[in-house]
C-alpha cells in the first residue's frame, strides 16, 4: 500500500470514528446548554432579587431617614453611629453633630443608671422591651418619651449594635398628669359630697323619724275633736237637741261633711306615714273575701242608686283568704269608691275569682276613663287628675296612692286600664295567704 492509500485509509478510520462519536457529543453539548440556560436564568432572578432588595433596603432607609420617631444605631459603648431627621427634630442635634456624641449625652443623670442597665444587656444578647423614660434635648429641656430598642447581629449571630426608636410623650405624659390630677379631685369632691350626702341623710332620718313621731302624737290631737264634730252634728240633725231650721240642717250637713272628709285626709296621711316608715301593724287571720266584697258593694248602693246606676256582683259563694281584713277593705272600698264617683251613667261591676294561688278582684266602670297621658299619674300621692268639661272629683289624692301601698304591703299588687271616653277597669290582685310584703 502505498503512502497515500495509507493516508486515505487513515482519514476514512478518522471520520468513521467521528461519525460514530457525533450523536454522543451532540447529546452533551444539548445537556451543556441546557445547564447554561438554566444557570443563566438563575442568574438574572438573582440579580432581579438583588436590585429588588437595594430598591427595598433605600426605600426602608428613607422610611427610617424620615420617620417623625427619632431613630439611633449605636456601638454597645453608646457612640451614636447613624442619626434620623425625626432624632434631629425631637433633640435639636443635627446628624454630623450626633456623630461624634455618645448616646448618654441625651440621657439625664438621673436616668443614666437605668440607661448602663440596658447597654449591659444588649451587650449580653439580651433582649430589652419598650419603656418609658426621660431624654434631654440640645437646649436643656426635659423630654418624656417612649423607648424600645432592637438588638442587631452580624452574619454569625453575634450582637454587632443596637437600634434605638424613641417617640416624644411629653404632651401626653401632661395630660395623663393633668388627668390624673382632675381624678384626684373628683374623688375628693366626691368624697366630700358623699359625706355631705350622708350627713344630709342622716338629718333626714332624723326628720323622719321626728315627722313620724309629730304625725303619732298629733292624730289623736286632731281626730279627738274632729269625731266630737261629726257626732255632735249628727245629733243635732237626727233633732235631739231640738228642731232646726232647713237652712240650718244644710249648713249642719255641710259641716258634718266638711269634717268627715278632713278626718279621711288625716287617717289616709297617718296610714301612708305608718307604711313608709315600715310601722304599719298587719293582722293576718282568714276571712271570706266574697263576703267582705258584698259588704263593700252594698255600702255603695244607696249612693250608686241616687245615681242611677247599676252596681252588679260576680263572685263566688266563697272565697276564703288569709290576710289583713281592714286593709283589704281599705282598698277596696277606695276602688269601689273612685269608680261611683267618676260614673255618670251606666254601671260599676264588681268581679272576684281565684287564679292561679291568688285572687283577682276587678271594679270596672264605665265612665268618662282617662286619658293616656295621665295614666302614669294615677298612683302620686296628693294628685288630682283633671278631666275637661267635669269638677274636679271630691278627695284626698292619696287614694290609689295609699291603695297601692297597702297591696305591696299584703304582697299584691294593682293594676289601672281605661279607654278614654269608655271607662276604666282597677284590678286589685291578693295571694290566697299572706307570705310577706311585695319588694
Amino acid at each position: 500500500m502505498t503512502e497515500r492509500e495509507a493516508q486515505v485509509s487513515r482519514r476514512k478510520r478518522a471520520k468513521d470514528a467521528l461519525q460514530l462519536l457525533y450523536p454522543e457529543l451532540q447529546k452533551q453539548l444539548e445537556k451543556r446548554g441546557a445547564q447554561l440556560a438554566t444557570a443563566s436564568r438563575q442568574l438574572q432572578k438573582e440579580i432581579a432579587e438583588f436590585k429588588k432588595a437595594g430598591e427595598d433596603s433605600r426605600r426602608l432607609a428613607a422610611l427610617v431617614r424620615d420617620s417623625n420617631d427619632a431613630v439611633a444605631l449605636l456601638d454597645f459603648e453608646g457612640n451614636i453611629l447613624a442619626w434620623n431627621r425625626g432624632a434631629e427634630n425631637m433633640y435639636g442635634w443635627s446628624e454630623a453633630e450626633a456623630l461624634q456624641m455618645n448616646i448618654r449625652d441625651t440621657v439625664p443623670e438621673h436616668k443614666r443608671q437605668e440607661a448602663l442597665a440596658f447597654a449591659e444587656q444588649l451587650a449580653a444578647g439580651e433582649i430589652v422591651k419598650s419603656f418609658e423614660t426621660q431624654r434631654v434635648t440640645k437646649d436643656g429641656r426635659l423630654l418624656e418619651v417612649w423607648s424600645a430598642i432592637t438588638l442587631m447581629r452580624d452574619d454569625e449571630g453575634r450582637p454587632a449594635a443596637a437600634a434605638t426608636t424613641e417617640r416624644d410623650i411629653t404632651e401626653r405624659k401632661r395630660a395623663e398628669d393633668a388627668l390624673k390630677k382632675a381624678h384626684g379631685e373628683l374623688e375628693l369632691r366626691v368624697a366630700e359630697r358623699t359625706e355631705e350626702l350622708s350627713k344630709a341623710n342622716a338629718r333626714l332620718q332624723e326628720f323622719d323619724r321626728l315627722k313620724t313621731m309629730f304625725i303619732a302624737s298629733m292624730s289623736h290631737e286632731l281626730r279627738t275633736p274632729l269625731n266630737s264634730i261629726i257626732g255632735f252634728t249628727g245629733i243635732i240633725l237626727q233633732g235631739a237637741t231640738g228642731e232646726i231650721t232647713e237652712e240650718q240642717r244644710k249648713q249642719l250637713t255641710m259641716v258634718k261633711g266638711s269634717a268627715a272628709h278632713l278626718l279621711k285626709l288625716i287617717n289616709d296621711v297617718i296610714d301612708v306615714s305608718k307604711i313608709e316608715t315600715d310601722l304599719a301593724e298587719l293582722t293576718i287571720e282568714e276571712f271570706d273575701l266574697a263576703e267582705l266584697v258584698q259588704e263593700v258593694s252594698d255600702s255603695f248602693s244607696v249612693a250608686a242608686d241616687n245615681k242611677g246606676l247599676k252596681l252588679s256582683l260576680d263572685m263566688p259563694e266563697r272565697l276564703v283568704v288569709k290576710t289583713d281584713k281592714r286593709r283589704t277593705r281599705q282598698v277596696l272600698m277606695n276602688l269601689v269608691s273612685n269608680a261611683v264617683k267618676s260614673t255618670d251613667r251606666g254601671q260599676v261591676a264588681i268581679r272576684a275569682a281565684r287564679e292561679d294561688g291568688k285572687v283577682n278582684v276587678s271594679v270596672a266602670d264605665t265612665g268618662i276613663g282617662i286619658q293616656k297621658e295621665n295614666m302614669e299619674l294615677l298612683f302620686k300621692q296628693f294628685t288630682r287628675i283633671p278631666v275637661e268639661g267635669k269638677p274636679t272629683v271630691e278627695g284626698t289624692g292619696l287614694g290609689l296612692y295609699l291603695s297601692k301601698k297597702i297591696a305591696d304591703l299584703l304582697g299584691g299588687q294593682i293594676k289601672a286600664q281605661s279607654q278614654f271616653g269608655k271607662g276604666s277597669k282597677f284590678t286589685f290582685t291578693l295571694p290566697l295567704e299572706y307570705m310577706g310584703a311585695k319588694t
